[in-house]
């Protein structure tokens, strides 16, 4: 999970929205636009929609353009597994401690497992490889620094990456923009 970013959780009342894929917590970044769409829908109380053709409007586009990002992202997964195996969480709380600096040998020391054990707990509990995670992990880190404002080149480093064209590319891949556009916003 992205933790300490500003975020807006979105309810779609079924009979508006009966769409398949929507059976569970969807996650996605969102343009400008559809930002201060969002903010602007706290102008109309609890069942405008029922009254105000205005408002019934305005939410059925809303929640058309929430679907449009939805899908828009489906090769990005914003979710960061735990696990319940107490060696694989242990690694995973330290990893998420300092995500710049973990690496595979000091998070065999706090599994106190052989790498082979390891890499197949870990992929039985994350459903991902340790690599897959701990790249998500640094990213979702990297994310929460550029939310507060940091420079970019200072927050690629600090999450370890060395290049920062590389960190800049894993960035949008993973987001669906910039670091720099992110932190913009």
């Amino acid at each position: 999970m992205i933790r300490d970013l500003d975020g807006v959780s979105v309810y779609f009342d079924p009979a508006y929205f009966p769409h398949g894929h929507m059976e569970h917590i969807h996650t996605f970044p969102i343009t400008t636009m559809l930002q201060e769409m969002l903010l602007h829908t706290v102008r109309w109380q609890p069942g405008s929609t029922e009254h105000d053709p205005i408002a019934r409007s305005f939410f059925q586009t809303v929640g058309l353009l929430c679907m449009e990002q939805m899908q828009a992202k489906t090769t990005r997964v914003f979710t960061l597994p735990r696990a319940t195996h107490p060696s694989i969480a242990r690694a995973m709380d330290a990893a998420l401690a300092s995500p710049g600096q973990a690496n595979l040998s000091l998070m065999l020391r706090h599994a106190g497992m052989s790498e082979r054990s390891f890499r197949r707990h870990f992929h039985a509990e994350a459903g991902m490889t340790w690599q897959e995670w701990i790249a998500q992990a640094r990213l979702f880190h990297a994310a929460n620094l550029l939310a507060e404002g940091q420079r970019v080149t200072d927050v690629a480093a600090g999450v370890g990456y060395a290049s920062l064209s590389a960190f800049a590319k894993a960035f949008t891949n993973l987001m669906g923009m910039s670091p720099v556009r992110f932190r913009s916003l």
